[in-house]
């Protein structure tokens, strides 16, 4: 398990964006975070997503979930594309985040951009392209308005970066120990 933590840590990516803190889980050949053509979340994908989520409950921002597939043609006699794939596997992700305890008003947005948003356009087909991101939300971004009665608490993006920032080192840490 210790190694598992290790190599996913390697998959997890925080930047700060005009939007907010995204935090993007990206797939790799061998690891994925979802069942293949599927929006069932494995097991490692489910923990990850769940402590992101504990993170980000009690902050009270918004965020915004996206799914993201790779260029592979995929689509089943039915109809269902990477379209729906990336939709469903960002619901997959919100449901997962919902159940940890972010509060569903807090969910803004679940985008599904197919392979539209290629994080590696020179290589459509590169795995790495599969992947979800939870965007946490700046409550004070350009366009957002602020209603009456708004409150961001005391909290703010930044107090979100802070915290994943202390989770990624304590798994970090973790990682390093020996084991036993």
């Amino acid at each position: 398990k210790i190694t598992t933590l290790r190599e996913l840590m390697q998959q997890i990516e925080v930047e700060m964006t005009d939007e907010g803190l995204r935090i993007t889980l990206t797939e790799e050949a061998d690891r994925g975070f979802f069942e293949s053509g599927s929006a069932r979340l494995l097991a490692h994908g489910q923990q990850v997503v769940t402590k992101i989520g504990e993170i980000l409950a009690p902050l009270g921002l918004d965020v915004a979930i996206e799914g993201h597939t790779d260029g592979k043609h995929f689509q089943a006699p039915d109809g269902y594309s990477n379209w729906e794939l990336s939709t469903d596997r960002a619901n997959a992700a919100r449901r997962q985040l919902e159940v940890a305890g972010l509060p569903h008003e807090n969910v803004a947005e679940v985008r599904g951009y197919g392979s539209t948003h290629p994080k590696f356009p020179q290589n459509l087909d590169d795995p790495r392209n599969r992947r979800i991101a939870i965007v946490v939300l700046d409550p004070f971004r350009p366009g957002k308005a602020l209603h009456e009665g708004d409150s961001v608490g005391d909290s703010s993006v930044q107090d979100a970066t802070e915290h994943l920032d202390e989770a990624t080192q304590h798994a970090v840490d973790k990682a390093h120990e020996p084991q036993h």
